[in-house]
């Protein structure tokens, strides 16, 4: 779906109606049974880590043998056969509220929810970094029906670094070429393997909360699933340019 920016708006109002959460302040997760992957999607995801591993091969030897090496960014622009287009980015309405306050998430979530399926989404993928994706969690688990259609995500740039003071830099660039690929399987296969490192390094928050994302995302429906396997929880500031998770965007656009 390409739209104008400009058209971009809701319902012509210019400011977020706060919203006042009342629902309990600990919850106990939903209880998700693990779901096995099927044949199809562990080949994909095979797939996914033998291309990556060639070509951060490949990218190594062109760093010691050719004059005219490139960084990872443009290397990995370079090999995308298929370049994306940018995303559009607009800015919304600000709240006069601290960001960490229920009330400011559950105002976002509502507005963000409305303004994405009027513009004809069928799911509305919205990306908080780590402490407010705990608080966002709290808010749809306190009322699942009316929140079935947002699919949350824990944002990725601050779980790279995490991931990257631990010293596993093989997961690292596995995970921020997945990134940068768009590729969400592959992605979804790095956060596994870095879960063991974030128990081992204490790291409690990420630890319990990306093996929540995992299992949630387990059991999304067929069309919020399709929209991350065609790229939606990424995004990028050109046509053709390497990916950016959706708050490291969100930063770099705004700050």
């Amino acid at each position: 779906m390409k739209l104008e920016a400009g058209k971009l708006c809701l319902a012509g109002k210019s400011s977020i109606v706060i919203e006042h959460y009342t629902g309990p302040k600990k919850m106990t997760p939903p209880a998700l049974k693990e779901v096995p992957r099927t044949g199809a999607i562990q080949d994909a995801i095979k797939q996914s880590v033998s291309r990556a591993q060639k070509k951060d091969a490949a990218w190594l030897c062109q760093l010691h043998s050719s004059p005219l090496a490139l960084d990872w960014s443009a290397y990995n622009v370079g090999q995308d056969s298929a370049p994306k287009l940018k995303t559009i980015s607009v800015f919304g309405p600000l709240l006069d509220s601290p960001p960490a306050h229920p009330d400011t998430v559950l105002s976002t979530i509502a507005y963000l929810d409305t303004l994405l399926r009027q513009l004809g989404m069928s799911h509305s993928h919205i990306t908080f970094d780590m402490q407010l994706y705990m608080i966002a969690c709290l808010i749809q688990w306190s009322d699942a029906q009316r929140w079935s259609s947002v699919v949350l995500r824990p944002g990725m740039m601050h779980t790279h670094v995490i991931h990257r003071l631990n010293r596993r830099t093989d997961e690292f660039n596995r995970c921020g070429g997945a990134k940068k690929e768009g590729d969400w399987l592959l992605q979804q296969h790095c956060l596994e393997e870095m879960l063991r490192y974030f128990f081992a390094a204490g790291h409690h928050h990420y630890s319990r909360w990306i093996t929540w994302h995992l299992r949630d995302m387990q059991h999304l429906p067929a069309t919020a699933k399709d929209d991350l396997l065609a790229g939606s929880h990424v995004c990028r500031h050109s046509d053709g340019a390497a990916a950016v998770s959706g708050d490291m965007f969100g930063e770099q656009t705004c700050i």
